[in-house]
């Protein structure tokens, strides 16, 4: 991003920069963020996923515990 301030406090202004170049850099390091983001996303469904399988595992034991102990008093 260019920087606009210079021109503002007595400075004179520089050569414009090349705008394709820029949006080209620009394009390229979105492109970065998205891989580094879907990368990121792929982790969290995978330890989500992890969480599920976990809890309904210990959700049937809870069960399996409930009716055992159910059994014991009959």
């Amino acid at each position: 991003m260019r920087d606009r301030r210079p021109p503002l406090f007595g400075a004179h202004p520089t050569e414009p920069q090349d705008s394709d170049y820029d949006a080209e850099a620009m394009e390229k390091e979105n492109d970065r963020s998205i891989s580094d983001m879907g990368e990121r996303v792929s982790m969290l469904k995978n330890i989500t996923k992890g969480i599920h399988d976990e809890v309904q595992g210990q959700h049937s034991l809870l069960d399996n515990m409930g009716m055992d102990m159910t059994g014991a008093r009959g």
